[in-house]
C-alpha cells in the first residue's frame, strides 16, 4: 500500500474537511519517521511548478481559514519564501502542512501574516530536527545496548590458539628468542 502524500492526494481537488481528515493526524515525530521526501527533492522530482501549486494550496487554504484571508500575492510570497530558502526547502509538503495547522490551532493574537507564518515555519523545523536529533540518539543508544550485550557473552580476550601464534611471530618459531646483541 503506497503511502498518502500531499502530493499524491491532489489537494487542489480536495475539500478542506478531506484535507483534514487525511492529514490532521500528522506529528513532527511521525512525519520523520514515515521519511516524507523534503521541497527540495520533490522539485527535482516532479519540477517546481507541481510543487509551488501545492504549496500555494496550503497556503491558500490555511489563509482562508481567518478573518483577514492571505491575499494571492501573499500566498504567492510564501510559496518564493519556502521554495527559495535553503533551510526551509528541506520541509517536507507535509511540515508544511503540521506547521501551517499549528498556526491556525494556536494563533489567538490577531490577523495572519507572511511573518507570522514564516516564524511558524522556522520553528517547526527547529523542532523537526530536535526530532530527528532525539530519534537519531534513540537509535544509536540502543544499537549500543544491543552491541554491549552480544560483547559481553563474547570474551574480546584472545585465545591461547592466538597468542601461541602471537607469540610465534614476535619471539620467533617454537617459541625461540633471538639474540638481542645480533
Amino acid at each position: 500500500m503506497t503511502q498518502l502524500t500531499i502530493l499524491t492526494a491532489q489537494i487542489d481537488q480536495l475539500s478542506k474537511k478531506e484535507i483534514i481528515q487525511a492529514f490532521s493526524s500528522l506529528t513532527p515525530s511521525k512525519i520523520v519517521k514515515a521519511g516524507y521526501p523534503s521541497v527540495s527533492v520533490l522539485s527535482r522530482q516532479y519540477g517546481p511548478a507541481k510543487i509551488e501549486r501545492s504549496l500555494s494550496v496550503l497556503f491558500s487554504d490555511f489563509g482562508n481559514s481567518f478573518d483577514k484571508p492571505l491575499k494571492p500575492v501573499q500566498v504567492e510570497e510564501l510559496t518564493a519564501e519556502l521554495t527559495s530558502d535553503y533551510m526551509m526547502r528541506s520541509l517536507s509538503l507535509e511540515d508544511v502542512y503540521y506547521a501551517l495547522r499549528e498556526l491556525k490551532i494556536n494563533n489567538q493574537y490577531g490577523a495572519i501574516s507572511i511573518n507570522k507564518v514564516l516564524k511558524s515555519l522556522r520553528d517547526h523545523n527547529a523542532v523537526r530536527m530536535e526530532t530527528v536529533q532525539r530519534l537519531n540518539e534513540s537509535k544509536h543508544a540502543s544499537g549500543k545496548y544491543l552491541h554491549a550485550e552480544r560483547s559481553s557473552e563474547q570474551s574480546n580476550a584472545p585465545t591461547n590458539e592466538q597468542l601461541k601464534g602471537f607469540k610465534e611471530i614476535y619471539y620467533g618459531t617454537n617459541n625461540k628468542t633471538t639474540n638481542k646483541g645480533s
